[in-house]
């Protein structure tokens, strides 16, 4: 386990504050959806390290909503490219991809969860995780 301090201020990072950090322009409203607790895991896989974020929401369909509108309107995504949905155990999940090593944005909201990764590889292993600790 580790957390990550903002130690000019003093507190522990909302997923807002990680956000801001990586430059990500995220509507509040998404922030309003996923509960302040968060999962921040790097994962290691043949293309290199990745990085996952699972947050617990209230209002999966709502959350889902305001997802796809903001595909629309990320400005880290590439003029040519739009998010693509495909399919894991059945369950849908969108990525763009950035490069052809597996690495894009991958997000799944699987029951009450948001899984927001950099690679389909690592979406795999936390769904995975998530749906053994649900049964």
């Amino acid at each position: 386990n580790f957390s990550i301090k903002n130690s000019k201020e003093n507190r522990w990072v909302s997923l807002n504050g990680l956000a801001s950090a990586f430059k990500i322009d995220t509507p509040s409203e998404i922030f309003g959806k996923l509960e302040t607790d968060f999962t921040l895991a790097l994962f290691s896989q043949k293309e290199g390290g990745r990085i996952a974020l699972v947050a617990k929401t209230t209002d999966a369909p709502g959350l889902t909503n305001l997802l796809k509108n903001w595909e629309n309107t990320a400005p880290f995504k590439p003029q040519s490219s739009f998010f693509k949905t495909a399919h894991y155990q059945g369950r849908p999940f969108k990525y763009l991809t950035l490069a052809k090593n597996d690495f894009g944005i991958v997000y799944m909201v699987l029951d009450n969860y948001l899984i927001l990764t950099s690679s389909y590889e690592s979406m795999k292993n936390i769904a995975d995780e998530l749906i053994i600790i649900k049964k």
